[in-house]
This record gives structure tokens, sequence and C-alpha cells, in this order.
């Protein structure tokens, strides 16, 4: 089996591609996993479409994560034209190729009050145009994805999870909303969810699908998973009470 991953250096991207181990991944990132630009692997980039289509002849499947998945870089415009026009290079590549194609959305999408659920939006929408063609492709919609080594991760930091690793760094943290209730879903299903829209993708059951928990759970919960997988020993003030850590966890794997 040959695969290619763009994106495959984000948080979501590298556990991906553990997951995908046997296979033959051909892995797509404008970054080198430290932040660092790789020029040559800019999707938008019109000299890199000769290669792409290239490599997507060569594959059996393709996911495309790559996108920038800060939500407050997409109230500028530059932003959001490249993450369409790099969708849309894929997009066109694997529909010229027939090759099945998992696309992750967010469930921002649904919304479309925010200027990033916008751009997920219209990427849905296009992506509805193809398969109207016959072309197989899906759409995977995230929801708050968190897991261990995400708060080291240059992609994908969540902001509730980002400011939760920003606060364990200072040595504690508090929460204005600590019973705020959100769908917040581990890595390990995540990938597992994409693994599986791909296979129906594969067996002529594209569409779109929700790749949420499924669960509503507190503000204030996730922020006690997150102190112990990102090994937080410092307090934790949660504003109804005070935790020490570490304390007796169990995986949500």
């Amino acid at each position: 089996m040959n695969i290619l991953v763009t994106g495959a250096n984000g948080f979501i991207g590298k556990h991906l591609c553990d997951a995908l181990a046997g296979a033959e991944i051909t892995r797509w990132d404008r970054m080198d996993g430290t932040g660092r630009s790789i020029a040559h692997r800019e999707l938008s980039s019109p000299a890199n479409r000769k290669v792409l289509r290239a490599e997507v002849q060569l594959v059996d499947q393709v996911y495309h994560l790559a996108g920038n998945a800060d939500a407050t870089a997409h109230n500028q415009p530059r932003v959001v034209l490249e993450d369409l026009g790099a969708a849309t290079e894929v997009l066109n590549a694997c529909s010229l190729e027939r090759k099945p194609l998992v696309v992750v959305s967010s469930a921002y999408a649904k919304g479309l009050n925010t200027t990033y659920g916008l751009t997920k939006g219209l990427i849905e929408a296009i992506c509805a145009q193809f398969r109207k063609d016959g072309s197989p492709i899906s759409v995977a919609r995230l929801y708050n994805v968190y897991g261990p080594g995400q708060e080291r991760a240059n992609t994908y930091q969540s902001a509730v999870v980002l400011n939760l690793y920003r606060s364990f760094s200072k040595g504690d943290f508090s929460l204005k909303t600590p019973r705020a209730r959100r769908d917040f879903v581990y890595i390990d299903d995540v990938v597992a969810a994409l693994i599986l829209i791909m296979a129906m993708t594969v067996n002529n059951e594209a569409g779109i699908y929700e790749a949420g928990s499924g669960v509503m759970v507190e503000v204030s919960e996730l922020g006690m998973i997150m102190a112990r997988l990102m090994h937080h020993q410092g307090p934790v003030d949660m504003s109804s009470n005070r935790l020490e850590y570490p304390i007796p966890y169990d995986s949500p794997a």
C-alpha cells in the first residue's frame, strides 16, 4: 500500500503516519517538523503542481491534513487563499487519477460564523462538487483534538489545549469558565476515525463524516487529563477546587 499524507509533520499527521506503519508513505509538508520552512514542499506553489500530480499517480490513497490550524491566522485573507489553493491542488490531482482522498476539516465548518470555519466550509463545498463528479473524496470533521506531544507541536494547537500548556508552564492556571463543555477527542481515536473513513471511501461510501467523540466534557476535566499527559507536577487552580499532581489517571485511549 502506498499512501500520500499532506501535513505529515503536524501533530495529527505524525500520529497518522505512525499508525500507517507498514505502508509506503509519501510525506508532503511545508515544515520540517521543527517549524523551519521546506520551500519545495509548498502545495500551493505552481511549480509543484506537476510534482504533486506525478506522486499522486504512484499512490493508492491520499490524506489531506495540510493547512493552517491556528484559527486566529484565518482572519488574514492570505492564509485563507493559501489553504483553499492547497486543497484545490490536492483535490484536482486526486480527481484526475480517481484516487481515494480523505480531507480533514473542522467542526467550525458547520457554523460558518468565523473566517476559519468559512474556509473549511468552502473546502467542504468544493469536495462535494468533486463527489458529484464521481470522485472518491470524503471529509472528516474534527473536533477538539488533544494528546501527548501536542504542546510541542508547531501545528494544530487548539486554543484550549494551548492555553492549558502555557498555564502549566507558569506553574498553575485558572479557568474563567471551568464548567464549559466541549467535545474533546483523543488523538488515537482521531487517527482510527481517519483510517476508517478512508476504508469507507474506498468502499464507495464517500461523504462527510463527523470525527467527534459524541461526549461533552468539561474544560476543567480536560485540564486534569492534559496536566497528566504533559507531565505537569505543579498545583492546578480549577477555581472551585485545588488539586495537586501527580494524581491517579487512566489513559483516555
